[in-house]
């Protein structure tokens, strides 16, 4: 498959009839996600509220403010990594046992944003993020091996290959976020309550792009026996 043919098949998505039963599909995945998520995943929505609403409750001192911040942000970050999981595609059941048999997986993420400022951690827009964990979960999965970089590698294939699909899908999610946040002011920890709240919209539309190229490519993710 030549780069500009996978382009060309990249973007038949935008297609009407495609869209259409494209849409439907990630409007039922969106819905099913925030069962999930509100089921099994509620006390970290909890968590990142708490943290906006505390400095109203107590006096605090700008170092605590900042803790504050800390704990929203991770929390934020365990919550998208459970969203991943509720939308990718399993055999098993998206239950206790699933999501704490694979929540382990989190551990080299959180050891990683450890080193960053908190600005730039990943957020439900951050394609290449999304691609690399979902890439990951599919693989088998060893924390301490090359299915990281496997799974990084890959991402950055899927991304080129389907450049304008992602391109446009991209203006679609971040046009009205940056208008959003253009003519609203908002402090960091009400703007992750929002943030939070509004993960499986661009996750479960990313993670069905991701289900379909993955189908559709194969052969560039995999290496097939000869």
């Amino acid at each position: 498959m030549t780069l500009f043919q996978a382009w060309r098949d990249s973007v038949s998505l935008l297609k009407p009839k495609n869209l259409k039963l494209f849409v439907l599909v990630t409007l039922k995945s969106i819905i099913d996600t925030y069962k999930v998520l509100f089921f099994y995943w509620w006390w970290l929505l909890v968590i990142i509220i708490g943290c906006f609403i505390e400095p109203y409750i107590w006096a605090m001192n700008s170092v605590t403010y900042a803790y504050l911040e800390i704990i929203s942000f991770f929390a934020y970050q365990m919550l998208l990594f459970a969203c991943l999981l509720a939308t990718r595609p399993s055999l098993m059941p998206k239950d206790c046992a699933y999501f704490r048999s694979h929540t382990v997986y989190f551990a080299p993420i959180a050891l990683i944003l450890a080193f960053f400022p908190m600005l730039v951690w990943p957020n439900s827009l951050s394609l290449l993020y999304l691609l690399m964990v979902l890439f990951f979960l599919d693989s088998d999965k060893k924390i301490l091996s090359k299915d990281w970089l496997l799974a990084l590698w890959n991402s950055f294939i899927m991304f080129i290959y389907n450049y304008p699909l992602f391109f446009i899908v991209g203006i679609f999610f971040y046009t009205p976020v940056y208008c959003f946040y253009s003519y609203v002011y908002l402090t960091l920890l009400m703007a992750n309550i929002i943030g939070a709240l509004l993960i499986p919209i661009a996750v479960c539309a990313y993670t069905n792009i991701y289900i379909k190229k993955l189908h559709d490519q194969f052969d560039l993710y995999f290496k097939q026996p000869k």
